[in-house]
């Protein structure tokens, strides 16, 4: 899909260090070459635009492991410095365990003054890794991840908020990666002429009729091409079986907040291509764009991200989708969206998105 959709915006599936390992056993210092091995969606479009894979894995800048309000990057970083380690690795995450982990008193809230026992309105301060630990970006749950319910509960009471608000600030500290004007260098042969010729028209050819009114000179095969990525993961879960209800609980609660973070974080991106894209193409019409867009909108191609061996319930999945897309709806801004399958499409998903037609 990669090498036939020009400028087009793809969710990857990932691990939580923006990384495609198969097992929590794999860590940067494998390299990149295995992912070769693995026909699943991740390894698939990391491999497709491999200057950027090398890049998170081998160059990522050192600014990148601090803080998100650290100072901006340092001038040439020393090489040795750059790239992931088994012992220094991204973590999405960070923030939102900054949040939920951290201490809150009583007085946070301005209601907890009317509080008789103030105890019931403080939320301790727990260590980062209480509720879960983060390996080589995989996720492993501890047997309090079934307090987590609670502690939203204990966090909302101190800071005077509804448990919604919480788990709303939660979902806007996950972060995901991005990276923009990514070239694609798979396949590593050309593909015929005719079926790229044919792609791209389909898919760019609004600005083709735009260049052919300025009498400009369209090449008919451009040698490579750009597109978006962004890289998302959701909790790598064990079976349902080997957890108790309660531990279940505070999983699925994690993890609807994360996929609903996720899937939001990559709409808003495509928000911003879209936005971008459109005005590429009215300034090649040397107009401003009109009310109604007679132009074409770039395909934004969404993942099931905790799908398959991941073990995320499809419901959340669906919902989590279903919630970023009423939400970025109001926007106000068109998007071309796509669920993407693997050689079949999903009945439960037609069913939980009927108005969703069904491409080729």
């Amino acid at each position: 899909m990669h090498s036939l959709t020009v400028n087009g915006v793809f969710q990857v599936a990932s691990q939580f260090n923006l990384l495609e390992f198969s097992s929590p056993e794999v860590s940067p210092e494998h390299g990149v070459r295995h992912y070769a091995r693995y026909p699943t969606q991740g390894p698939a479009c990391a491999l497709a635009c491999m200057g950027g894979t090398a890049y998170r894995n081998y160059l990522l800048h050192p600014d990148f492991f601090g803080a998100t309000d650290a100072a901006p990057f340092t001038e040439n970083a020393d090489v040795t410095d750059r790239g992931q380690r088994t012992d220094r690795q991204l973590n999405m995450l960070d923030d939102l365990v900054e949040h939920l982990t951290r201490e809150r008193s009583s007085g946070d809230a301005a209601s907890a003054a009317d509080a008789t026992n103030s105890t019931a309105c403080s939320a301790p301060a727990l260590l980062r890794e209480y509720f879960f630990t983060i390996r080589n970006g995989y996720f492993f749950q501890k047997r309090q991840i079934a307090s987590l319910p609670a502690r939203l509960h204990r966090i909302a009471a101190a800071e005077g908020v509804s448990v919604a608000d919480v788990e709303e600030e939660l979902a806007s500290r996950l972060r995901i990666g991005l990276v923009e004007d990514a070239t694609v260098t798979l396949p590593l042969y050309d593909p015929p002429v005719s079926r790229v010729r044919e792609q791209r028209q389909l898919t760019d050819q609004a600005e083709r009729k735009v260049m052919r009114r300025l009498n400009a000179n369209v090449a008919a095969e451009v040698e490579v091409h750009e597109v978006t990525q962004t890289y998302n993961s959701a909790l790598s879960l064990p079976p349902k079986g080997h957890c108790t209800p309660l531990e279940w609980s505070g999983i699925a609660t994690l993890s609807r907040i994360i996929l609903r973070g996720t899937y939001e974080a990559t709409l808003l991106v495509g928000v911003q291509h879209t936005l971008r894209d459109l005005e590429r193409q009215a300034s090649l019409a040397d107009t401003s764009p009109p009310a109604t867009l007679p132009f074409s909108l770039p395909p934004i191609f969404l993942t099931k991200v905790g799908g398959g061996v991941f073990s995320n319930d499809r419901e959340w999945i669906a919902s989590g989708i279903a919630s970023a897309v009423h939400r970025v709806a109001a926007l106000s801004v068109p998007l071309n969206v796509r669920l993407v399958h693997f050689r079949e499409v999903d009945g439960y998903y037609m069913k939980y998105f009927p108005s969703w037609p069904v491409l080729d």
